[in-house]
């Protein structure tokens, strides 16, 4: 009981430095201050990053980059846009290609066969397929060509026919340029006419001379009259 009721300086220590700590909050509190803490980071407010801009409107296929082929036969994203890519010409250069490997095939199986003294049945067969297919590629080979050919002589088509249409249409307005330029020359030319005849008028006005005008006066002499009016 007397442990108990000792007081232990340790809890008065802690009891003095919490009324410390208290009592310099509470000042710092009054004078509008915040006590010194330990530096922390500043909580960073998270922001909305748009990444879709603009955004897409519903039910658009632009990022869709497989077709109908691509999504059932699962071909790789590096296939799909090598083959976006391709052309006729690449077409061409494979079958070319084809033929070459080809013929270097049927020279290696018929030398073999030399070896066998040209009775293997099996390189037999492998070079008629090989023969075969070379035949079949180079009518691919020429479709392809023929089909190039086609294909620039309508892009020279093309082009001719819009020169054509352009110069069509450009017709209209020289033809139409030409009858205002034809206007304007019969409108001056009759603007010089009415100018001419206003000038002549005023010149034949200016060198008529007035006529003398005859003004007859009868003189009767005061002598005269006088006799007269006595007589009556």
């Amino acid at each position: 009981m007397k442990q108990n009721s000792e007081k232990s300086p340790n809890s008065e220590l802690d009891k003095s430095h919490k009324f410390a700590s208290d009592k310099a909050c509470n000042k710092n509190h009054e004078n509008g201050r915040t006590p010194n803490l330990p530096e922390t980071k500043p909580e960073q407010s998270k922001r909305k990053v748009v990444t879709n801009y603009p955004p897409f409107q519903k039910g658009n296929q632009h990022a869709l980059k497989h077709g109908g082929y691509a999504r059932r036969m699962f071909f790789s994203d590096s296939i799909v846009e090598d083959a976006q890519a391709l052309s006729l010409k690449d077409e061409l250069f494979l079958s070319r290609a084809r033929n070459l490997y080809m013929a270097e095939k049927i020279g290696l199986w018929r030398s073999q066969l030399d070896d066998y003294g040209g009775e293997n049945r099996d390189l037999q067969d492998k070079i008629s397929a090989a023969e075969n297919a070379m035949m079949r590629n180079t009518a691919r080979i020429e479709s392809i060509e023929r089909t190039l050919a086609c294909i620039r002589k309508m892009c020279a088509d093309t082009d001719y026919r819009e020169v054509a249409t352009d110069k069509l249409l450009r017709e209209p307005d020289r033809e139409r340029g030409e009858l205002e330029l034809e206007g304007l020359r019969l409108r001056n030319e009759k603007l010089r006419t009415e100018n001419e005849n206003l000038k002549k008028s005023a010149s034949d006005n200016d060198n008529e001379l007035p006529q003398p005008v005859a003004i007859n006066i009868n003189v009767v002499d005061a002598k005269v009259r006088n006799d007269y009016s006595a007589d009556t």
